[in-house]
């Protein structure tokens, strides 16, 4: 998850046109890359970064919306996989320019926990930043971003299929969570 979030973050920074941001972050992400390959080497730093989306086997929790399908129906293939990631993704990106950039980034945390076969409850601590993001944006989110966070606590992973995908629509139509409708004001700027 550490590897995957950026990843989409990045994206979605290239979508919304904030060119130092992504010039930035590529930066970052080439010096830990470079600086840790020595270390770990390449074919561990890809496993690594594609474990949980690439897992076999879904996690028996259902820590995630992509996990809760697999336990479900027990598919062998990926494509239960593929029908809820690609148009989970492709709304984000479609969505962000139509959004305040930090519902867009915070949209783009949440997006692995939602499709990723296996998310482990650990990994929630990540989307402390979202959750942040959902929270300083308006009063029904605020509240969004306790009830979820509380429920990952509290309830655990079993709560990120639920949860996730609400906090996911949650930034990327945020006039139904108590936002007014996006003026020049609002956007990227």
């Amino acid at each position: 998850m550490l590897k995957i979030t950026p990843a989409l973050t990045l994206v979605v920074l290239a979508r919304v046109r904030q060119w130092r941001a992504v010039a930035a972050a590529g930066l970052v992400a080439v010096a830990v890359v470079a600086s840790t390959l020595p270390l770990v080497g390449r074919d561990a730093w890809v496993q690594g970064s594609l474990a949980a989306v690439r897992s076999p086997r879904a996690d028996a929790g259902w820590r995630s919306l992509t996990g809760l399908v697999y336990a479900l129906t027990d598919a062998p293939t990926i494509v239960p996989q593929l029908l809820i990631a690609l148009p989970i993704v492709l709304l984000t990106l479609w969505r962000a320019p139509a959004v305040p950039l930090r519902l867009a980034l915070a949209a783009s945390m949440f997006v692995p926990f939602i499709v990723a076969r296996i998310v482990w409850d650990y990994h929630a601590v990540i989307l402390l930043p979202a959750l942040a993001l959902l929270w300083a944006h308006t009063p029904r989110t605020r509240v969004l971003a306790v009830v979820s966070w509380f429920g990952l606590t509290l309830i655990g992973g079993y709560a990120m299929p639920v949860l996730l995908p609400i906090c996911w629509a949650a930034c990327l139509w945020p006039v139904f969570f108590g936002h007014p409708k996006p003026g020049p004001d609002l956007h990227h700027g």
